[in-house]
């Protein structure tokens, strides 16, 4: 038999089929691409999710930094006078400590109570200055007109320190108040090994002085250093000291250098072609970007290139690992 003939229509209904497979072909191919573009945005997501979930991030906060000198028992030099008790009696202050009193002002009744009499007697300051009830019996030998000349490791001194308080009794002679004149500069003089001599700024040169356990940092200005073999006696002079009345004796931090700028941890820090950067958390996951180091100290630096409040890794090696 032979083949039958081909006919129009016949023709037609194959073209149809033709493209129904090729249509079914593509959209395969189709289906399949995008089922790949999922299994890959997953997967993306799936890593930055690992990754987020292990990486310690760190919130980028103002800060400042201070590179210090620690100093144990530097001794404080001022120009300070002792009014004492010309007789046996009870004393009632009129002023407060560290309250600031003109020349001639009165700063305790003195109260002697004898059996027919009661004596008072008005002690005054004996020069304008601030008022303080401690002493220690060295206010004539730490002045601040000896502080370069007197030769410590010779002195055998021992501070006897002293605070009247209101309703005291006190016998002829004894240390009453001080009157110290805070409007000339105290001075401290402290001992430093040599090797820590070269951190100082030089005579004439200006450091912050901060008593340990304490946030008020005073101006201070290095007046004098002094060789003495392995060890060097600084002089220091300190302006406004009007806190630092009691004490003969101070533990102190010397701020040799500060800055405050954005603070982060040093560990943060990544280096790419030399250039120095941290990995910052954004919408799609954490970014290198490059930051300027400005001030380090210990374990912190003070950057530029982020801003306040931006989130950056402090354990990179996490993202670095899956890179």
């Amino acid at each position: 038999m032979g083949k039958v003939a081909s006919t129009p229509r016949v023709k037609k209904a194959n073209r149809r089929k033709l493209r129904r497979r090729l249509l079914s072909r593509g959209e395969k191919v189709v289906l399949l691409f995008l089922f790949c573009a999922l299994v890959w945005l997953a997967a993306g997501r799936a890593y930055q999710v690992i990754v987020a979930g292990l990486v310690r991030t760190y919130t980028v906060e103002t800060g400042i930094l201070e590179r210090k000198l620690s100093v144990d028992q530097a001794l404080i030099f001022r120009e300070e006078q002792v009014v004492l008790a010309p007789w046996r009696g009870r004393v009632r202050l009129l002023m407060q400590e560290g309250e600031r009193a003109p020349a001639g002002a009165v700063v305790v009744e003195l109260i002697s109570e004898g059996v027919d009499q009661v004596k008072k007697l008005e002690l005054t300051a004996p020069r304008a200055g601030l008022v303080s009830f401690h002493s220690d019996g060295l206010e004539t030998v730490f002045r601040p007109d000896l502080v370069d000349t007197l030769q410590l490791e010779k002195i055998n001194y021992s501070a006897e320190s002293r605070m009247i308080s209101d309703g005291e009794t006190v016998e002829r002679g004894e240390r009453v108040f001080k009157i110290v004149n805070n409007l000339r500069p105290f001075f401290l003089s402290l001992t430093l090994d040599t090797d820590d001599l070269d951190s100082l700024p030089r005579t004439g040169g200006s450091l912050g002085i901060r008593v340990k356990g304490q946030e008020q940092l005073y101006p201070g200005k290095v007046v004098n250093i002094i060789s003495r073999g392995v060890v060097g006696q600084v002089i220091l002079s300190v302006d406004r000291g009007d806190a630092l009345l009691r004490d003969r004796y101070l533990d102190l931090d010397l701020i040799l250098e500060s800055k405050r700028g954005l603070q982060i941890p040093s560990r943060a820090i990544v280096y790419r072609e030399n250039r120095a950067g941290v990995y910052k958390a954004t919408a799609k996951g954490f970014r290198w970007v490059p930051v300027e180091l400005l001030f380090q100290e210990g374990e912190a630096i003070i950057v530029e290139g982020l801003y306040r409040g931006d989130r950056i890794a402090i354990n990179p090696e996490a993202i670095e690992r899956r890179n």
